[in-house]
């Protein structure tokens, strides 16, 4: 191919596509199932919520054997799924149910791992269920496991880390997205470079109270819906269009309900919400006492770095009430009391 067709077919290629959307399709003419006529898409609205700009890896959290494990790494680069020995033994498996791996496994660093064995286990990623391969080694990692190209290519999956999530199309042939948990992967990068692989300790496997032995399979694939949905606006979660209703006069307080309701239950479901606003917190002060482990900010800067330490600055009397109301009310929001601050 000349310098000339070169051209030719990149300026055919980006046609296709708008500015600042990455496109995939299937070029395939002939006529496929749902799931082999397809095409994604990542866009800019992808990007929001992101703590930007970033180099995070991908990390997810995933349904393995309708267990949930958490700090699973998403590699590109990686030929062959892995699996962390506590993390298998925390799924409760056991070496009986491995398989013998005739070679072992060569990194970048070119020193050879040998692993205990290999398992194929189930893993759910929204209505696509696949039986994957995992080789299960006993080295210390942040990561509970390592899904490689294997996976991604089983699901037909595009993956951005850029965007922080997977993207691919489920069972029904419409586009899924699970996101990705760039806190754990900051977490996880942190461990690395001071040399924390956390060989004792595995990240969260959990047991949804929903699942057992008996659990249909219609009813596992619903139930294994939720990764994805994680930090996703309500707009995008809904099955319907929603529609934003005031419920005070100012407008300042409201609520998404559904646009399929009728007439009827929209007034009832209006009135309720109404009735019961004392419930809900409309602000972080009406909620005293919630643990940081629930929710809290950090900033996103090296730990090796020394602070940068500024001379105190008095605040001016003109703002001193405003600022020591707000302390006040920031004490009282405090979970563990006002003595653990002043006095602990």
């Amino acid at each position: 191919m000349n310098k000339a067709q070169a051209n030719e077919l990149h300026e055919k290629l980006y046609r296709t596509s708008p500015p600042g959307v990455m496109v995939v399709q299937n070029s395939s003419k002939r006529k496929m199932d749902a799931r082999s006529t397809w095409e994604i898409r990542f866009t800019e609205q992808d990007l929001e919520g992101l703590s930007l700009p970033h180099n995070d890896a991908l990390v997810l959290s995933l349904q393995f054997q309708r267990k949930l494990v958490r700090r699973v790494l998403v590699d590109q680069g990686s030929s062959a799924e892995i699996l962390f020995y506590l993390a298998f033994k925390a799924l409760g498996l056991s070496k009986e149910q491995l398989t013998p791996v005739e070679a072992p496994l060569i990194g970048f660093t070119g020193i050879p791992v040998y692993p205990l064995g290999k398992v194929v286990l189930p893993v759910y990623a929204g209505s696509v269920k696949l039986n994957i391969e995992f080789i299960v080694v006993s080295s210390p990692s942040p990561y509970n496991a390592i899904l490689g190209r294997n996976w991604l290519h089983g699901m037909r999956a595009v993956a951005s880390t850029l965007h922080q999530c997977v993207r691919f199309i489920g069972e029904s042939g419409r586009q899924e997205t699970i996101k990705g948990d760039q806190v754990a992967s900051k977490k996880c990068f942190v461990n690395s470079v001071r040399g924390k692989g956390r060989a004792n300790e595995v990240q969260s496997i959990e047991v949804p109270e929903l699942l057992d032995e008996n659990t249909a399979e219609e009813e596992t694939r619903e139930a294994l819906q939720g990764p994805e949905e994680v930090g996703r606006p309500a707009s995008d979660r809904a099955v319907e269009d929603l529609v934003r209703v005031a419920v005070n006069e100012d407008g300042t307080r409201s609520f998404l309900i559904g646009s399929a309701l009728d007439e009827v239950e929209k007034i009832q479901m209006i009135e309720f919400l109404k009735r019961n606003m004392e419930v809900f917190a409309w602000t972080p002060y009406e909620m005293p006492g919630v643990s940081p482990d629930v929710i809290k900010h950090s900033l996103n800067v090296d730990p090796a770095r020394r602070p940068v330490v500024q001379k105190p600055r008095r605040s001016s009397a003109l703002h001193a009430d405003a600022v020591n109301e707000e302390v006040e009310r920031l004490l009282d929001a405090e979970p563990f009391g006002r003595s653990s601050i002043r006095h602990g």
